[in-house]
Order: C-alpha cells, then structure tokens, then sequence
C-alpha cells in the first residue's frame, strides 16, 4: 500500500465528448446481473429465489441495517441465479441473475412516495426507494439527511462539478431534470429552518448555470472566493436567495415588523452578503 502513496499525482484531460448529447434509454439486454451491494452500508440479502417472476420496481433485495438501502429490479423477466459476483473493489457480494422478457413490466405496487411535512416522511421515502448518492462510496441519501435532526446544518451543498475527465452525467442532469434537480434541493430546504442551497457548477458549464437560473428566481450566480474552503481559486456557483415565507394567518403588521427590523439593522449583520439585501 506504502507504494501507491508515493506515486505522484497527475492532471487528466478533459474529454467530455458527450457533454452534448441527449440522455437515451438503453435498450434492455437480454440479462443482467444486480448487485447486493450498491453502497458503502451493509448488503442486501436477497428476497427473490430462482424460478420468481419479477417486474420493474419489483424489490429484490433488503436489509435492517441502519446504514444500507434496498434494491430493486430494473428489469422484468425471471431469476436465473443468485451467487457471489466480485465488484470494482475486489470484494464479493451476491447478486441476483434476471433473465429478461424485453417486456419491462411495471411492479403494480410502484408509486411514487407519500412525503407529508416531517424529516421522518422524507428519510423513509428516501430509504423505501432505494436513493444512494452518485460518488464513490455510495453512500445512502437517508442515513446522510438524517443530519438534518441536529438543526445545525444551515448550507445544502448540491455537487455539479465533474472532476473526472469523462463524466457528463451531471452535465446533463442539470440541462434536462432541471425541475427535478430544484424540486428536491427545495424539499430538503423545507427542514433547514433559515438554510440556504448553493449549486457548485464549474465555470465550463455556462448552459447549466444560465438553466437553473432561468428555472427559478430564487436562484442566481454567485461566486465563492479563493479563500473560503480551502479553494485555490474562485469558483462559480448557483446560489439560491433568502427569503421570508409567512402563513396565512401572520397579521400584515407582524410581517412588516420582522422586514423592516431587518433592514434597519443590516449595518450589524455579520454575514458577508448583508450588503445584497434588497427589497426586490
């Protein structure tokens, strides 16, 4: 191991030759193989058998451990096999083997998830539906929110750099789910009283920026120092804007207390974007 750490670093270029391609579907193979092991958290145990019947959403494997996610199918078709496969790191997992039917059946049960106004109704909809993040380690999107209990997190830090030298998928989350993208960040927003969202997009990725911009104005450019983070340069961001949101039964006078003790007190603010306050 001692060699891997003395072997020097290098700079790959850049080849994002589908950076402007249209996302497809994939035509379905004839079999796939689906790992039990998606994430950093402990395996799912199997809860098909050879022989089943299964369809598209269809669960096809769980477990009770409180860092883990479930797996579905993608496909439909029949279980050939279930037997250990070795994954990128060199570990063994099982897998569950499908032989397709080129039908892609829906499972009857698959609906989207009731998400009421608790963290407890978004951190089981985020563990039934199987949400994991898209970096190295896997790691499960509900064990991660779960932070958000501690009521200290203030900044919700949404990562569309792309720092390895082919990946585009980001890129194109962001041109075509941009609604999704902004629907989520703001569902996560809901349980960071007084938080705020910053997308990190790379400067090379103006089309993104100028989307999400577009999509919604409570979104604008804004730009992180070279000082902040530990950052050897500036970096272009898509920040999104505080605002205030009452209910409907706050009197008229009550909010215009709260606005305008706020703005005659901006001089003692300690916040770095207390001079961006504006009444538009």
């Amino acid at each position: 191991m001692a060699m891997f750490h003395s072997l020097p670093s290098i700079h790959v270029k850049h080849q994002k030759n589908t950076a402007e391609l249209e996302s497809v579907v994939m035509p379905v193979p004839a079999e796939v193989t689906i790992s039990m092991s998606q994430h950093i958290g402990a395996p799912c145990k199997p809860v098909v058998k050879v022989g089943d019947t299964v369809k598209v959403g269809q669960l096809i494997g769980n477990s009770d451990a409180a860092v883990s996610a479930p797996v579905h199918s993608s496909v439909s078709g029949t279980v050939k096999a279930i037997g250990p496969v070795y994954s990128a790191r060199g570990t063994q997992s099982e897998a569950v083997v499908i032989t397709t039917d080129g039908l892609q059946t829906v499972d009857e049960t698959l609906a989207p998830p009731a998400i009421g106004g608790e963290l407890e109704d978004v951190l089981a909809a985020a563990r039934a539906c199987g949400l994991i993040g898209l970096g190295g380690a896997g790691f499960p999107t509900g064990v991660k929110l779960a932070a958000l209990h501690s009521g200290t997190i203030d900044t919700l830090v949404i990562n569309g750099a792309e720092c390895e030298p082919y990946l585009t998928c980001d890129y194109r989350i962001m041109l075509e789910k941009t609604d999704l993208l902004l629907a989520g960040a703001e569902l996560v927003l809901r349980h960071m009283h007084g938080g705020r969202a910053v997308i990190g997009i790379e400067n090379n990725k103006p089309k993104a920026i100028e989307k999400l911009k577009a999509a919604s104005p409570y979104y604008s450019k804004n730009v992180i120092p070279a000082s902040a983070y530990g950052l050897d340069k500036d970096a272009t961001t898509v920040a999104v804007g505080a605002v205030i949101i009452a209910r409907n039964d706050v009197k008229d006078d009550d909010i215009y207390n709260v606005v305008s003790g706020i703005f005659d007190s901006v001089d003692t603010l300690a916040h770095d974007k207390k001079n961006e306050l504006s009444l538009d």
